[in-house]
C-alpha cells in the first residue's frame, strides 16, 4: 500500500470516526449498522486511495461513500400516533 494513502486513512480514521459514525447513526437509525457501514467505507478507502490517490477531502469521501451504496435496513414497525 502507498505510504501516503495508508497514513491518510489512519489520520482520517482517528480524526473523523466519531463524526462519520454519528452521521450514519442519524441517517440509518441503528448504531450496529452504522458501525458496519463506516467500517466498510474505511476498508474501501484502504483499497481505493492507493490506486486513485487520496481525495482532496478524505473525510467527505468517507461520508459520501455510504450514501451512494445500497444499505440493507431492517423493517421497522410503523409508529401510530394516538390522539
Amino acid at each position: 500500500m502507498n505510504g501516503r494513502a495508508a497514513d491518510s486513512v489512519e489520520a482520517v480514521f482517528r480524526e473523523e470516526w466519531g463524526r462519520l459514525l454519528a452521521s450514519l447513526v442519524r441517517t440509518l437509525g441503528d448504531l450496529d449498522l452504522a458501525e458496519e457501514v463506516a467500517s466498510d467505507a474505511i476498508a474501501r478507502a484502504l483499497q481505493r486511495w492507493p490506486v486513485d490517490g487520496v481525495p482532496q477531502r478524505p473525510a467527505a469521501w468517507l461520508e459520501l461513500l455510504p450514501h451512494g451504496a445500497t444499505v440493507p435496513r431492517p423493517s421497522l414497525p410503523v409508529k401510530t400516533e394516538r390522539r
